[in-house]
């Protein structure tokens, strides 16, 4: 019986020497239909779809790219042909565009090729076998043989062909399952001669010439027909083969060919078992082949002599021993396929061996020529069908076998007792009415995994009912089978109760409640469900737009402030250069200063804009290493920038606090809101804010907590008010003066940082705010982290990182020599990528003014095209964003053209480093910011290029 495709190729792949038969596998996967299909548990068949959806999407994501290019190009082939167009042939490499098979030995390169899925064929070759009965076409040319899926109007238009037919096929090659598909079939004008290859069967390893067009001799052994179905049994040198032949236009008698030599001419194909392995040839003929003819050998010897008139079962069963064949006229009511089958006349039934018999002769009236090899042993020899007639039915109650008129055909339930396997059957012990017996099942042809034996509690089985045979009894059991169940197929076999099932009235009864039940309760919880979502969602939706709100707030009080102080920062950058471009006349000194005052004013304005940028940013917490005095400087200038000159910010920064773990725009928010409020607390009038940093450890064993202060002396807080000062939306401002959020968010943003926030104030003396934040662990030193950071290469640029690297310099961590310049260095080669033509003129003057050699580029295409020209800089200097070619693709390519090649990013926008390098494979070196100062930049220049250095030395 045939059996899936998939499992004979998996058996070719392990001879991939003897490619010529894989021609044949998309016929057994088409043969399959008529093959037995097991039935499986739903529990089996998840898991085994659920192992093949994970070992699909490990090979899709491995094979993606190049699958995907394959399968555009054979689509593009595929498209070509089609509209007449010609197209090249090719190589499995691929090395074209267009990938098209034109002969069986191209297509035999493609065997198991490991990204193509399908490839366009444009193949002109012979037919081997064309029967539009069995949808079968195999072709063949000077290379290889193959199968064609073709479609049903191809057979409609030409039902048979005969063998030497030339046609011309068109269509895709599936590489996995290996077989053709067929979109358009032309029969040309040409015919040749088919010769048929000259084979012993018996010297061949199985699998060989498969869907080859051959001959080969061996003795009749056995027949069957069913119409105009013949199947026949031969036999050389103890190798079997079996012929198949359908044939409507002539009449022949085959019987007279039993015992003697014969010459079988067709298309070889094999017959495969459950676990993919060939089990014996087959030839599939029709019409159009050469008919069975004798060998030379066997012309002089005389046909075998059939009865005629028929005997009764009874009387068989009565003859002695012998190899006289005797006709029976009986109903075939069981067969297990290519073993044996259960002929029945009158109540009778005799138990005959076959090794072709199918199951499309159950119910069928035959002559069965039968002779007797041995005691109770019959064998077929030759059996015709005479038509379909109704059949008995089987017995039910085992209590109504009779052990001594086996065989009989039965279908018996029975509760599973055990199960073992002895050579290739497998043993079900069922038990009924304290009655024992055993289902025998041919494990090579059948699967019992699909049942889940070790839940099943009852079985439904049929079959032919015989004898107990030595490996039926299981060993150590204690059990006594009174008969045997020879069971044809999985079909006939049925898991009808499961232990955790009930009866079927009460599982009927119990699964009806329980399915309303659940329908009401999943209705219930839907609704439920839905509507705490939709709650839930805009409750955040309302938080979050009143966060911004809060954060606009915020920043429009800001505005006025920043934009004042920026004004007079303007001013005084360019009134210090106007009066450098005046100074002609003006000493000396007078031009330094004027130059040192532009430049601390650009220093200001920088500051400013890192505040104003980290305090603008929407991002969720993250507790990296940081300052707490530096966020305190920089949240003290932003307020400065923003209030009025009557109120005036003052900090006492300690100077021993350890490092903290917080998030800096997130903290810098709670201390602004904390100064609006202390601004707000002075009703217009003159005041100090002082906010105030100290390292506490309260004597408690532990790291201890770094302490900020906020401190006004406004009107303070009434007692009866303090209690709700951090509830969401209490507010005692006027409406639209305040949305009641500030210090609601401070106090969730404080927890957040596994820290505290009190308020101490009293009416008319002003109120003091206090936040505790952990400070890290000793072994998380700054020091140690410093170190830690300088010996390993960075592999994230973090916003907190960037203040605090020290290859990232700032004006308040370096100072500069006396004379203004860094400490000489030497002199390196920088190509400097900018797309700004003023900064990259500034700052090549800056590098060439440092020593340094300077090659620009425009922007990221001009940078890389010199790269891939043979420019070899020590460094570069990128900037971030850019047009057309952006700083991170720029960055990621010049990692992959030389890895070793430092990169420094340079962007005005220092704090968004992160974001924008996000889903960039490569990481720079280093980070710098706009504006940046000569000393700064000489020092991560050198700082970087001496890393890189040492990195590359060979005893690093």
């Amino acid at each position: 019986m045939m059996r899936s495709l998939r499992i004979a190729c998996r058996w070719c792949c392990k001879r991939k020497s003897h490619r010529p038969w894989f021609g044949c596998l998309r016929y057994h996967k088409k043969q399959g239909s008529k093959a037995r299909v097991d039935s499986g548990s739903s529990a089996s068949l998840l898991f085994r779809l659920a192992c093949l959806i994970a070992a699909w999407l490990v090979v899709a994501s491995s094979l993606a790219p190049t699958r995907a290019y394959a399968q555009a190009s054979a689509a593009t082939s595929d498209q070509t042909f089609r509209e007449g167009t010609s197209s090249s042939e090719s190589t499995p490499s691929g090395g074209t565009n267009q990938l098209v098979a034109t002969n069986l030995g191209q297509v035999a390169s493609y065997y198991g090729h490991p990204t193509l899925s399908r490839v366009p064929v444009d193949i002109e070759a012979s037919v081997n076998l064309w029967d539009h009965r069995t949808s079968d076409l195999f072709i063949e040319d000077q290379f290889d043989a193959i199968y064609i899926a073709a479609t049903e109007k191809a057979f409609a238009v030409y039902p048979r062909l005969a063998p030497g037919t030339k046609i011309r096929v068109r269509g895709h090659l599936d590489v996995d399952d290996f077989f053709i598909s067929a979109d358009t079939i032309d029969v040309l004008d040409k015919q040749e001669l088919k010769t048929s290859a000259p084979v012993i069967l018996s010297e061949l390893e199985l699998g060989e010439f498969w869907s080859h067009y051959v001959r080969a001799e061996g003795e009749l052994t056995e027949l069957a027909r069913m119409g105009s179905h013949w199947k026949a049994l031969c036999s050389i040198n103890d190798r079997e083969f079996v012929i198949r032949r359908r044939d409507e236009s002539s009449y022949f008698d085959w019987d007279r060919y039993l015992h003697r030599t014969v010459i079988a001419t067709g298309t070889l194909s094999c017959e495969i078992d459950a676990d993919g392995n060939p089990t014996r040839y087959f030839f599939q003929t029709n019409e159009a082949d050469p008919p069975l003819a004798l060998a030379a050998e066997s012309t002089r010897q005389g046909p075998t002599t059939l009865p005629t008139e028929p005997t009764s079962i009874a009387t068989v069963l009565q003859l002695p021993v012998g190899n006289r064949p005797v006709l029976i006229r009986g109903q075939v009511t069981e067969v297990v396929p290519n073993r044996h089958y259960l002929l029945e006349q009158d109540g009778n039934h005799l138990l005959v061996r076959s090794n072709i018999i199918q199951s499309a002769m159950v119910g069928n009236a035959v002559d069965a020529y039968v002779y007797q090899s041995g005691p109770n042993t019959f064998c077929n020899l030759y059996v015709l069908s005479r038509g379909q007639q109704s059949m008995p039915p089987p017995l039910t109650d085992v209590r109504q076998v009779d052990v001594n008129h086996l065989p009989l055909r039965v279908r018996l339930r029975g509760t599973l007792v055990t199960s073992h396997r002895a050579g290739n059957h497998s043993y079900l012990t069922l038990r009924d009415q304290g009655v024992d017996f055993v289902a025998k099942i041919d494990s090579v042809m059948s699967n019992l995994e699909s049942l889940a034996l070790p839940t099943a509690r009852e079985l439904s089985v049929s079959g032919t009912a015989v004898p107990v045979s030595g490996n039926a009894i299981a060993s150590g059991g204690d059990v006594h089978p009174a008969f045997v169940i020879e069971v044809p197929s999985m079909t006939e076999i049925h898991v009808t109760a499961r232990w955790w099932q009930f009866s079927p009235s009460i599982a009927i009864a119990s699964l009806t409640i329980v399915a309303i039940a659940c329908t009401v309760g999943m209705i219930c919880f839907a609704t439920l469900w839905l509507r705490l979502q939709r709650a839930a969602d805009d409750n955040r939706n309302l938080q979050f737009q009143l966060v911004q709100s809060q954060k606009l707030d915020a920043i429009g009080r800001l505005t006025s402030g920043v934009a004042h102080d920026f004004n007079n920062l303007l001013t005084g950058i360019a009134s210090n250069l106007e009066l450098l471009q005046r100074s002609s006349n003006q000493p000396a000194s007078e031009s330094a200063e004027n130059l040192r005052s532009a430049i601390r004013c650009t220093q200001q304005a920088s500051r400013l804009v890192r505040s104003l940028l980290g305090f603008a940013r929407q991002t969720k917490v993250e507790l990296l290493p940081g300052d707490i005095n530096r966020t305190v400087e920089e949240t003290a200038l932003l307020a400065r920038s923003t209030f009025t000159k009557n109120i005036t910010v003052t900090t006492k920064l300690a100077q021993n606090i350890p490092r903290c773990r917080f998030d800096q725009t997130q903290l810098g928010q709670v201390l602004l809101n904390l100064c609006f409020n202390a601004k707000d607390a002075y009703d217009g009038q003159r005041g100090t804010i002082t906010i105030e940093t100290q390292y506490q450890t309260d004597g408690n064993p532990g790291p201890g907590f770094a302490v900020i202060r906020c401190h006004d002396d406004g009107m303070g807080i009434a007692p009866e008010i303090r209690p709700r000062i951090f509830e969401p939306f209490f507010t005692t401002k006027k409406v639209g003066a305040g949305t009641g959020l500030g210090l609601s968010l401070s106090y969730g943003i404080v927890k957040q940082h596994h820290g505290t926030i009190e308020c101490d104030s009293k009416v008319e003396s002003g109120t003091t705010f206090t936040i505790r934040i952990p400070v890290m662990d000793q072994c998380d030193h700054p020091a140690n982290a410093q170190s830690n950071q300088r010996s390993s290469s960075p592999q994230t640029i973090r916003r907190t990182d960037v203040a605090a690297s020290p290859l990232i310099p700032d004006s308040h961590h370096l100072s500069e020599t006396t004379d203004g310049h860094s400490d000489v260095m030497p002199s390196l080669h920088v190509m400097l990528v900018d797309d700004d033509h003023e900064v990259r003129r500034a700052a090549m003057l800056s590098l060439e003014t440092l020593g340094h050699r300077v090659t620009p580029a425009v922007d990221g295409a001009d940078a890389m095209s010199q790269l891939r020209n043979g420019l070899r800089p020590d460094v570069v200097l990128l900037d971030l964003i850019m047009p057309q070619v952006s700083g991170a693709e720029t960055l990621e390519r010049m990692k992959e053209h030389d890895q070793s090649l430092p990169v420094i990013i340079c962007s005005g926008v220092i704090n968004e480093v992160d974001e924008r390098l996000e889903g960039c494979l490569a990481r720079p070196d280093a980070c710098i910011a706009k504006p940046f100062r000569l000393a700064y930049l000489d020092e991560t220049l050198n700082q970087v290029c001496e890393r890189t250095r040492i990195e590359q030395s060979p005893a690093s």
